[in-house]
């Protein structure tokens, strides 16, 4: 499954539009927000944390 990722103002990033990624889709349906100063996203509703690996957007298991 590929994870939807955004710009800042909410506007999806694909291949015609390659802004810095702020926000990624979760799968509670909410967007997960990059932490400030680190390198992985985290959902403000359920709390699930996301990372980029191999240039996808996967849950990060702790």
């Amino acid at each position: 499954m590929t994870r939807k990722a955004y710009d800042r103002w909410k506007i999806e990033a694909n291949q015609f539009n390659r802004a810095t990624v702020f926000y990624v889709e979760c799968n509670c349906g909410k967007l997960a927000q990059k932490k400030y100063q680190q390198s992985y996203f985290e959902c403000g509703t359920c709390q699930r944390k996301y990372v980029l690996q191999q240039g996808q957007y996967v849950e990060l298991k702790n």
